[in-house]
């Protein structure tokens, strides 16, 4: 059994840490201008309860935009590796029977996600189609052998997967965490 007990403790806590610094940063610079541009300057009689109604009130809105803002751009992510990541698995079941990939559905990747400016991908997703469009013609042709082409096909759908379970941890509702990975 391996031990990660040292390291993944202190990762956490600077996790935890930058979590909580991003989270006070932002809270307090949104509560601060909320009350200057409330009376023109810090009010002095307000409550404690006020103050702490504002700060919660700051740090829901703050995270509300992170979650829409993250979750539009991971959403748009995570759908082009989920297509890429089919694309793979299916040439690796005719791969896996040794039957050809039919040209039509080579063509089809080709033409609508690869060459398709309508379709919203970037452009790094587009050059892992055309990857794939490749692998598969050598494949058609007798390049790569079956098992070989399997495996490339598996270990690339291992890859998207891995990446999609990436979009989907909670640390990518942080900025600084974001940028810290």
């Amino acid at each position: 059994m391996l031990n990660y007990k040292g390291k993944s403790n202190s990762k956490y806590l600077k996790h935890l840490f930058l979590y909580f610094l991003e989270m006070v940063i932002a809270t307090t610079t949104t509560t601060i201008r909320t009350f200057l541009e409330g009376s023109g300057a810090l009010l002095y009689n307000s409550v404690l309860i006020n103050i702490l109604k504002d700060y919660v009130f700051a740090y829901t809105l703050y995270q509300l935009v992170l979650i829409a803002a993250f979750k539009l751009k991971d959403s748009i992510e995570i759908d082009a590796l989920t297509s890429l990541k089919n694309e793979s698995d299916r040439f690796q079941i005719y791969a896996e029977f040794k039957n050809k990939i039919p040209q039509a559905a080579i063509d089809k990747m080709k033409n609508y996600l690869t060459e398709n400016p309508k379709v919203m991908l970037k452009n790094e997703h587009r050059v892992l189609f055309e990857h794939l469009t490749i692998a598969a013609r050598s494949y058609n042709s007798d390049d790569i052998l079956p098992e070989e082409f399997r495996m490339r096909m598996k270990q690339f759908s291992r890859e998207m997967d891995h990446q999609i379970k990436v979009l989907g941890f909670t640390w990518m509702n942080s900025i600084l965490l974001r940028i810290m990975k």
